[in-house]
């Protein structure tokens, strides 16, 4: 009797995995909008921050501006 059970409980697990899966596929659409927001956003600070990188040299030259450590 304890092997059905053990059955019936793994059954039940398939059952919860796919309920789990099928609600993760009936999530808000506008998720993947956020995200590609969100992504859009973090590309163009890691391209502001290169070109201040590359920039900042030639300005501080052109200003006449030395920081000294």
């Amino acid at each position: 009797m304890q092997a059905m059970t053990t059955i019936s409980t793994k059954g039940h697990e398939k059952e919860d995995s796919n309920n789990k899966q099928a609600s993760i596929a009936a999530q808000d659409p506008r998720r993947w909008k956020a995200l590609a927001l969100l992504s859009l956003a973090q590309f163009l600070v890691i391209m502001d921050t290169s070109i201040i990188g590359v920039a900042l040299p030639a300005i501080q030259q052109q200003e006449k501006i030395f920081f000294h450590s």
